[in-house]
C-alpha cells in the first residue's frame, strides 16, 4: 500500500535515533494489530460454533409438543445464553480492533462484514419450532436479549418504598397507622411488622443490585449501539452504490 511505501521512504532514509524510534513504535503497533486479530478471529470461531449448535438444535426440533417442550427449552436456553455472550465478545474485540486499525475498519470475515453477518445470520430462527419457546421479539435482535430488561437500571426496592400509598411527597417519608413522626422508606423496610400492617402486603427484603448483571446490560447496550452503526454505515454505502448506477 502507499502508506507503507511512504512509511519505509522516510523511516529508512537514514539511521538517526528519530527514525530508529519510529520503526520500533510501528512494529509494536503492528504486534498489536496481530494479536488483535488472533484475537477477533478465535472470538467469531466460538460464535459460530455455537450458531452452528442453534442452527442444528432447530433443524432436529421437527415438532414441540408437550412432552417435548420442557426438554427443548433445557437444551435451548443454555445455548442462547452462550452465543449472546460470545457475541458480545466478538463486537468488543472488533472494536479494540479498530482502535489500532482505523475507527471506521471493516472487519471483513470470508468477503463480509462479521458485524453485518451477526445481524443477518439469526433469521432463520424467526420462523423456526424454536421461536415460540423464546421469551424475547426475534426481530432486529442480534443479541437474543430481553429489551424490557437490558440496559435499563431498575430502581431498588429500597428506592422505591412498599407502596405508593401513604408517601409525604414534601419529605420523601411517609407516615404508619398510629406514628407520630414520618419514617423513610430505609427505617420502614427494616421493620417487617410494620411494612406488612401498612401495606397489607407480605414484607420482602429489598433487592440488591447486582453490579455483575447491570456490567452485562452495559456490555449489551454498548454491542448494539456498534452493530446498528455497522448497519447504517452498510445502508448508506448500498444507497450512494445505487446512485453511482444510476449515473
Amino acid at each position: 500500500p502507499a502508506d507503507r511505501h511512504q512509511f519505509a521512504a522516510i523511516a529508512f532514509a537514514e539511521p538517526t535515533p528519530e527514525n530508529l524510534t519510529m520503526i520500533q513504535e510501528e512494529m509494536a503497533r503492528l504486534a498489536a494489530r496481530r494479536n488483535l486479530t488472533v484475537q477477533v478471529e478465535k472470538n467469531i470461531e466460538v460464535r459460530e460454533g455455537f450458531l452452528y449448535l442453534l442452527q442444528e438444535l432447530s433443524d432436529r426440533t421437527v415438532s414441540v409438543g408437550p412432552e417435548d417442550r420442557d426438554r427443548v427449552k433445557r437444551e435451548l436456553a443454555p445455548l442462547v445464553v452462550s452465543l449472546r455472550t460470545a457475541s458480545l465478545d466478538v463486537v468488543e474485540s472488533i472494536v479494540k480492533w479498530r482502535e489500532v486499525v482505523s475507527g471506521t475498519a471493516v472487519y471483513m470475515w470470508k468477503g463480509v462484514s462479521y458485524l453485518t453477518k451477526m445481524q443477518e445470520d439469526l433469521s432463520f430462527l424467526t420462523h423456526s419450532r424454536l421461536a415460540p419457546l423464546l421469551e424475547f421479539p426475534l426481530a432486529n435482535n442480534p443479541l437474543l436479549y430481553h429489551r424490557s430488561t437490558a440496559g435499563k437500571e431498575q430502581p431498588a426496592a429500597e428506592d422505591r418504598g412498599p407502596g405508593t400509598e401513604g408517601v409525604h411527597h414534601a419529605q420523601g417519608g411517609l407516615v404508619l397507622p398510629g406514628a407520630t413522626r414520618r419514617m423513610k422508606f430505609s427505617d420502614v423496610l427494616q421493620t417487617r411488622q410494620a411494612v406488612d400492617s401498612y401495606t397489607g402486603k407480605p414484607w420482602q427484603k429489598p433487592q440488591q443490585k447486582n453490579p455483575e448483571q447491570d456490567s452485562y446490560h452495559e456490555r449489551i447496550v454498548a454491542a448494539e449501539r456498534v452493530l446498528k452503526e455497522e448497519s447504517s454505515r452498510a445502508s448508506r454505502q448500498a444507497r450512494h452504490a445505487q446512485a453511482r448506477a444510476r449515473e
